[in-house]
């Protein structure tokens, strides 16, 4: 059973929450802009991508330059090493597929080709929209996407107005009946380059509608901003650049980054996957429109597109990258930290454990009070009785270890209920999650995963040191003598990655391994997708540390403090630096 916080007040007379978290923090009160910084599929957990899979039903209309999108996504959905982790189906009848009805809007082109106004006093794809979602048969979709073929010379007053009427007619308290039981959200979209730079129609085109979904908090998919920016953060679209990602060097379009980039790093995922080179039963993106033949290096851009389409389904799921930072300090309560702001959710008793999972955190009091869990400024008793071994966040559920004795549970917090997974009185070390899987350490019996209702042991052997969820694959330190391996669950692979002084923490932050080999060595950043060590600190002893949004939170001890580390920037920033005891820090959401 749920306690208020009302009620848990006037039982215990424990608790006093100073609410601080401002509900600006809200996901849907927040813009989500797709661009750039958003095709690294790694950082994505899986459970989100498996999310978007059961959630989302879109229908996106397009001509040629949209397919970019679809082509994208196909050489996502082929390339072997992801398996089906990507897959979509055009149909939406193919179990555990992503359900996107392509060209999925009849009556209008795209948006260049419905910039008119029809006999109903609005474009030829407001008209084209309202068809479909006022079709009972089509309640089931929940997103609609437009792309533009050239926006050069188009309305976009007009553009903006008509998607906000659509906004205000079908999507959560709308005006238009099917709102209230089935919300639409709608994704804006830039056009792409035509060879212009910044001084011409288009770039400003582009930025008026970047910063009305800033200013509206709507959802962008800023198609202008990918192809404008190479996978290393190069920016090509004021020298100028075309959406083949030509662009100038001296003269014409004597240049394309995309071609270049592929030269120069071969063997990497995004190489492998725009051009297929050494990759068994695969041939490459397939051709890209208006930008290059198949496997052809300017196939880059579609590659770089798709994968941000899943960045944003994942987004449009739930997910949130943006997290902060929790940090027990003991009887002075537990803190959130997010975008350089502390804010107190919490002050009482000394909590035991923190866990975040989904959009909330949870918090074991111990067996006297109870595990509990923080969900939008209120606590929750949901659980009382024998003692918590171990806490982690399981498919947005919150798995829960009661010990040899009792077992491991599954907590769903949206229905409140309790399943059992697992009743055996195996000893087991470490329980972590990764992608959708349950995985358990059951020492000397091996590693286990449970997916699907069933438990498959994937590792027997010696006694490991330290499970850590790595992406999609698992980070395994098997001691000194052995070293460290990562374990691919999708190629069932194992590679050693490191062998030599003892490993004493590892944590993942944006995606890559942190692994912290004392203070005489230091700490240092694993990249998985060119194999590369790089040393980020040597000093002082590491107490603690976490990963969270894209940094990586190093609590240093009392003395020193904690540190924020931003990987592309190798900039430390002191987030806090009083002499206060504290315990556990972890990566939370908290809306």
């Amino acid at each position: 059973m749920k306690y208020t916080l009302f009620k848990i007040k006037l039982i215990l007379l424990l608790f006093t929450v100073l609410i601080t978290v401002s509900p600006g923090y809200l996901l849907a009160q927040n813009p989500i802009v797709i661009d750039h910084t958003c095709t690294d599929l790694f950082r994505i957990p899986a459970a989100w991508i498996d999310q978007a899979k059961t959630d989302l039903h879109i229908a996106y209309q397009h001509t040629s330059h949209g397919s970019q999108l679809i082509t994208g996504m196909n050489t996502l959905r082929d390339f072997p090493p992801f398996s089906s982790r990507y897959d979509w189906d055009d149909s939406g009848t193919r179990p555990g597929a992503l359900d996107l009805d392509d060209y999925g809007i009849p009556g209008c082109a795209d948006l260049s080709q419905g910039d008119t106004i029809d006999g109903n006093g609005v474009t030829p794809w407001v008209t084209a929209t309202r068809n479909l979602l006022d079709n009972p048969d089509n309640n089931h979709i929940n997103v609609i996407i437009w792309s533009w073929c050239s926006i050069n010379g188009h309305n976009i007053d007009r553009y903006l107005y008509h998607m906000e009427l659509l906004i205000s007619e079908y999507s959560e308290g709308g005006t238009n009946s099917r709102a209230a039981d089935y919300p639409v959200k709608f994704v804006f979209m830039t056009g792409h380059a035509e060879g212009q730079g910044e001084g011409g129609f288009i770039f400003s085109a582009n930025q008026q509608i970047r910063q009305h979904c800033i200013d509206n908090n709507r959802i962008l998919f800023d198609f202008a901003d990918i192809e404008s920016y190479d996978p290393d953060g190069i920016y090509y679209y004021d020298r100028p650049m075309w959406d083949d990602l030509d662009y100038t060097i001296t003269s014409g379009r004597d240049g394309n980054w995309g071609i270049e980039w592929c030269a120069a790093n071969t063997g990497s995922e995004l190489e492998q996957l725009t051009t297929g080179a050494n990759v068994s039963g695969y041939s490459g993106c397939g051709s890209c429109a208006h930008s290059g033949s198949a496997a052809n290096g300017e196939t880059l851009n579609c590659v770089l597109k798709g994968r941000a389409v899943w960045w944003m389904m994942a987004r449009l799921a739930g997910w949130n990258p943006n997290s902060g930072l929790s940090v027990d300090f003991k009887t002075d309560g537990i803190w959130v930290y997010n975008s350089g702001t502390w804010s107190r959710i919490y002050r009482g008793i000394d909590p035991e454990k923190l866990c975040a999972f989904a959009s909330q955190l949870a918090i074991d009091f111990g067996t006297a009070t109870g595990l509990y869990v923080y969900d939008q400024d209120v606590l929750s008793r949901i659980y009382k009785g024998v003692p918590i071994e171990k806490l982690t966040d399981f498919n947005n559920n919150l798995a829960v270890d009661f010990g040899t004795a009792y077992g491991i549970y599954n907590y769903d917090y949206g229905l409140d209920t309790w399943e059992r997974i697992y009743r055996y009185s195996s000893q087991r070390d470490e329980v972590v999650s990764v992608g959708s899987r349950l995985v358990a350490d059951f020492k000397t019996s091996g590693i286990y995963a449970y997916e699907g209702g069933t438990w498959t042991r994937f590792y027997k052997g010696i006694d490991v040191e330290k499970v850590v969820p790595f992406g999609d694959m698992l980070a395994v330190d098997f001691g000194t003598a052995y070293g460290l391996y990562l374990y691919d669950f999708n190629t069932d692979t194992w590679t050693r990655i490191y062998k030599g002084v003892p490993i004493e923490k590892i944590v993942e932050f944006d995606g890559k391994l942190a692994v912290d080999f004392g203070a005489a060595q230091g700490l240092f950043a694993y990249e998985y997708d060119t194999d590369t060590w790089t040393r980020i600190y040597r000093g002082v002893a590491v107490e603690k540390m976490t990963g969270f949004a894209d940094k990586l939170a190093v609590d240093f001890g009392t003395a020193y403090g904690i540190y924020e580390y931003d990987f592309t920037s190798n900039t430390w920033i002191r987030i806090y630096n009083y002499p206060v005891d504290r315990d556990e820090m972890v990566s939370v959401t908290i809306p």
